[in-house]
């Protein structure tokens, strides 16, 4: 038998849960459409940068994520070894 104090969070069984449909690098083409880049080409770094200092607090956090995601492993390198047990 589990004994609660009744002080915890409901919903919370250990790991974290997305809501269905999230996608953390927002919808796509939407920076590219914003800043008038065509959606088969790269984002310039100039256009990149001038975008994060945006008075547009949408276009200014979609360039956000998109240099932080630029920083993540993609593709065939993106190889991560298993967890140590």
């Amino acid at each position: 038998m589990t004994i609660t104090t009744g002080n915890e969070p409901k919903g919370l069984s250990g790991g974290t849960r997305m809501a269905k449909g999230f996608n953390p690098g927002g919808e796509k083409g939407k920076l590219h459409r914003a800043i008038g880049v065509p959606e088969g080409e790269k984002i310039p770094a100039k256009k990149l940068a001038a975008a994060e200092h945006s008075k547009n607090r949408g276009v200014r956090d979609m360039a956000i994520r998109a240099k932080t995601m630029k920083g993540w492993h993609h593709g065939a390198h993106a190889h991560h070894p298993p967890a140590r047990r």
